[in-house]
């Protein structure tokens, strides 16, 4: 959907930019039709259109935009019908404040003496004649133009909406990749933590069996059955690193519950001779 917006927002942009050359364009062949003064109307069409090209907008290109719209509707009123709507919206877009009204309002002046053919009679009757056609011509260019812009800037406003929106979604997803490299790393690291207290219990329960009966070995007649068994406790730790190496539980409650497997703990380390 934003997308979508976005291409039609670039294809408004496009035609609006094209929009004042079509009208020059259709005001030209509309001219041409009727035979009025080709040769020099044509050349101010020209003009016009270089002036539209080149001249960066501002002030004095709305100026000069509004001369060559009346010297081009002196040779015909299709340029007052069709391409003096571009010196509306240029003196919109492109004046500030009071100028807007300024510009607007020579434009209409412009347009209204084109239909009335020349300046108004000076009478009380058409001076207001051309003043009331001046002024409803100037509330509804204004009128649509302050519309056209509350729209233009609600559009803009919802593209900085969703500029944000995305900016959001991408710090979001950038900050859930990141705590799962940490939660992944937390786990990882009490799982090594886990494993190296697992191994060092067993290592230790083994190794203080195997001390145990070294020391009786070196006391005892029969040291042979210490050693024996010192062996057995040493073969047993080794296993038992083992399958903690491989993140298996303890041997005797593999086998049995856990009641059951510390009776045989019991069991086992009470059999075995001091």
């Amino acid at each position: 959907m934003t997308e979508r917006l976005e291409r039609w927002e670039r294809l408004q942009e496009r035609q609006l930019a094209a929009t004042p050359y079509v009208l020059l364009a259709v005001s030209v062949v509309l001219c041409l039709m009727t035979g009025e003064r080709p040769w020099s109307m044509l050349a101010l069409a020209a003009a016009a259109a270089g002036w539209l090209w080149l001249v960066p907008r501002g002030p004095v290109h709305v100026a000069g935009l509004v001369a060559l719209i009346g010297l081009l509707c002196t040779h015909g009123m299709w340029f007052a019908s069709f391409f003096g709507f571009v010196g509306y919206l240029h003196s919109w877009w492109y004046l500030r404040g009071r100028w807007r009204f300024v510009g607007v309002s020579a434009t209409a002046a412009i347009s209204v003496m084109t239909y009335s053919g020349g300046l108004p009679e000076p009478t009380p009757s058409g001076i207001l004649t051309f003043l009331f056609f001046t002024a409803a011509i100037v509330g509804g260019v204004v009128m649509f133009s302050f519309f056209g812009e509350v729209t233009m800037e609600r559009s803009a406003e919802r593209t900085r909406m969703v500029q944000q929106l995305q900016d959001t979604m991408r710090e979001n997803a950038g900050l859930h990749a990141q705590l799962l490299v940490q939660a992944r790393e937390a786990g990882v690291l009490d799982e090594r933590q886990r494993m190296a207290a697992e191994i060092h219990d067993t290592l230790g329960q083994g190794l203080t069996g195997i001390i145990t009966q070294l020391q009786a070995a070196r006391r005892s007649e029969d040291w042979q059955r210490h050693v024996d068994i010192a062996v057995r406790l040493a073969r047993d730790s080794l296993a038992e690193a083992r399958r903690s190496v491989h993140a298996v539980g303890p041997g005797h409650l593999a086998a049995a519950p856990l009641d059951e497997a510390l009776r045989a703990v019991v069991t086992e380390w009470g059999s075995a001779p001091r």
